[in-house]
């Protein structure tokens, strides 16, 4: 891809639509990677709670997230060159969210650490493509700091984690949790819309 810009206002539009591009990826990295793979944190006492689960159990589903998302990590890249980050990115997305709601709607450890999996999967899609499209993007001396601002994404999700989750879960009687996944499981699918 040529990025050499042809005339000033080439390149102000490319500059433009890259700050879109960080804008739709931090989006992105807030649902998918931040709610999906760091928001599991704050639910956890709830879901032991709810489903009888045990400390392993509960470390279960952690790894089982991470393995979907270490698998599609290695992946992602890959298919991305193949078929377009905007693809396996959105899929990503698709797949993450679903993963979310339907872990809300696990009724045993089991099939929670399935449905762990399949988010950890969509997580992978994301974050992997995410960051080479922005970085494809941004020239070398604005790289780190779009990239920083992408992962910022990440961080506001744990603080918005921090501060809804728990009052959701008290008002909820012990199941709100699942409310929590239905919540951003849905964020996550109306961002996907963004991306396609």
């Amino acid at each position: 891809m040529n990025t050499e810009p042809t005339s000033a206002g080439s390149e102000h539009r490319r500059l433009d639509y890259a700050w879109l591009i960080l804008a739709v990826g931090t989006l992105c990295e807030f649902g998918a990677v931040g709610m999906g793979r760091f928001g599991y944190g704050m639910l956890i006492p709830a879901m032991q709670a709810s489903l009888g689960m045990s400390n392993t159990e509960a470390g279960i589903l952690a790894t089982a997230n991470l393995l979907g998302y270490l698998i599609m990590s290695a992946l992602g890249g890959a298919l991305a060159t193949r078929f377009g980050p905007r693809i396996v990115i959105g899929v990503g997305m698709l797949v993450s969210g679903v993963g979310m709601v339907l872990t809300g709607l696990a009724a045993v450890p089991l099939t929670a650490a399935v449905w762990r999996a399949v988010t950890g999967v969509g997580t992978g899609g994301v974050n992997v493509p995410t960051m080479g499209l922005v970085s494809a993007w941004f020239s070398r001396s604005r790289r780190g700091m779009a990239v920083g601002i992408l992962l910022g994404g990440n961080a506001a999700a744990l603080i918005v984690s921090g501060l809804l989750f728990p009052r959701i879960i008290s008002l909820q009687d012990g199941e709100g949790w699942r409310l929590c996944w239905y919540l951003v499981g849905g964020l996550t699918l109306v961002d996907d819309t963004g991306v396609r």
